[in-house]
């Protein structure tokens, strides 16, 4: 059985075989392409998730030289001698008792320095007259000062029959490893 195809017949037999074979080959080549652009999605999305915990990591390690920038005077200071420890913590109550409008009666380190297992305490005393916001004032910036001195010792009395003023002696003390 042979079958005679004529003008218009075979013409769109060649047409249809023409369609057929192209839409193969795009059906082929689209399927190819749109498979390397999934792989690539896929590669963008896990540049992206190492990209964000890049930037996840450089903003801890700016949170973290940020606090060690805070204590680095505190760290320092266990590489210093007794005497200069105690010339450091008198200037910076002298400092600290200035800022805050105190007026200074007295301000002496305290002899002996207590030893303890991991770490020496020394200690200064502190007598000032003040009122009721500059003692605030000043308890305030000393717990948060950068040496991380610490009140230990807190005695308060009125001075005169008004109380305005008030008389305040106190010890205060730097632990270093």
């Amino acid at each position: 059985m042979k079958l005679e195809l004529k003008g218009k017949n075979k013409a769109l037999i060649y047409a249809a075989a023409g369609v057929c074979v192209a839409a193969m080959m795009s059906y082929f080549i689209f399927s190819v392409l749109g498979q390397r652009i999934k792989q690539l999605n896929r590669q963008i999305k896990l540049a992206e998730a190492q990209l964000q915990k890049i930037a996840g990591i450089q903003k801890e390690r700016g949170a973290v030289t940020a606090e060690c920038d805070k204590y680095k005077s505190y760290l320092e200071a266990s590489s210093w001698d007794e005497r200069r420890v105690f010339e450091e913590l008198l200037k910076t109550v002298e400092r600290i008792a200035k800022d805050s409008g105190v007026s200074v009666i007295n301000l002496s380190p305290e002899p002996g320095v207590e030893q303890g297992k991991e770490y020496k305490k020394y200690k200064v005393s502190l007598r000032v007259d003040a009122d009721l916001e500059q003692l605030l004032i000043l308890l305030n910036k000393i717990v948060s000062d950068k040496l991380l001195i610490k009140v230990e010792k807190l005695a308060i009395t009125p001075k005169g029959e008004t109380a305005e003023l008030l008389k305040v002696e106190t010890t205060i003390s730097i632990a270093i490893p």
